[in-house]
């Protein structure tokens, strides 16, 4: 999944996105991309939309009655 971030695109691994702890993705990733120059909080805002969106979060269940 190809997403631009500032004048960049970069493109994400979604099998990897798929399998990875939520916290610990978004964290490595943004230090992995923090050669960009954009400050913290933006990578981290758009590496969560792109988490989201590759692996939306679990509905929970509810008992029926």
């Amino acid at each position: 999944m190809k997403v631009r971030i500032g004048t960049f695109s970069i493109d994400f691994n979604e099998e990897a996105i798929r399998t990875a702890k939520k916290e610990a993705y978004i964290r490595d990733t943004a230090r992995s991309l923090a050669w960009t120059g954009l400050d913290e909080k933006t990578l981290t805002q758009r590496i969560t939309e792109v988490y989201k969106t590759v692996k939306p979060p679990r509905k929970k269940i509810q008992p029926s009655s």
